[in-house]
């Protein structure tokens, strides 16, 4: 199994390579990047090949196609006030790879199946395998993380996205494990649909993935 992965020096997407080494049945590793994965440097695993490449709207002839497991890769300040405007329009353009014809075989029904996923409080506290490589918190930050964290922990699961479990649950996704279950949790909804077992369908076929969603699916909540 071949996986491709951006945004891996950010907080979810260092989780996500996490998950990635530590599963053996992914053969290939694949990374996009501004610059280099000191994880991936640490890690010394010869599955893992970087792909250093500064500007993300041009491609050379050597060329990947990325394939992001979260929509908050392509962003790098979550308080911006156009975040909610920019990530949708990302989970739509996403969406749309579902129903674009390959260019290698344009006759031949689309390989790709999308989801985004959109998790709630992002915490690493417990998953000490990524400290060293997450981005570090502002002060004000740190203070909020420091005075939410518990209660969101203990009193609202369904907001709580603990990194590891996030992790591992979007290289499953990838891999096509949970293929079946979601469709079984969206058949019948149509485009715009959205609330149904916290699911939203989108036009092109994608599938976003709910806040608290995704632990229920692999039943952490």
């Amino acid at each position: 199994m071949h996986l491709i992965l951006t945004g891996a020096t950010g907080l979810v997407g260092s989780a996500v390579l996490d998950a990635m080494i530590k599963t053996k049945d992914i053969t290939k590793i694949s990374i996009i990047s501004r610059r280099p994965v000191k994880m991936v440097e640490d890690a010394k695993d010869h599955r893992i090949n970087v792909i250093l490449h500064k500007d993300f709207e041009k491609y050379d002839s050597e060329g990947a196609t990325t394939t992001p497991l979260s929509s908050q890769s392509l962003l790098s300040r979550l308080t911006t006030p156009w975040y909610a405007i920019i990530k949708g329009q990302a989970e739509l353009a996403l969406s749309q790879l579902s129903s674009t014809p390959s260019p290698s075989s344009p006759a031949s029904s689309n390989p790709f199946v999308v989801y985004s996923m959109r998790p709630g409080y992002v915490d690493p506290a417990s998953h000490a395998s990524i400290h060293a490589y997450i981005p570090q918190l502002s002060a004000t930050m740190n203070l909020l993380a420091c005075v939410l964290g518990p209660a969101i922990r203990t009193g609202y699961k369904k907001l709580w996205s603990p990194t590891e479990e996030l992790g591992k649950f979007c290289i499953e996704m990838a891999m096509g494990r949970w293929d079946n279950t979601i469709a079984r949790e969206t058949e019948g909804m149509k485009v715009g649909d959205s609330g149904r077992n916290g699911f939203e369908k989108l036009e092109g076929g994608g599938v976003v993935i709910g806040n608290g969603t995704w632990s229920r699916v692999a039943r952490l909540g």
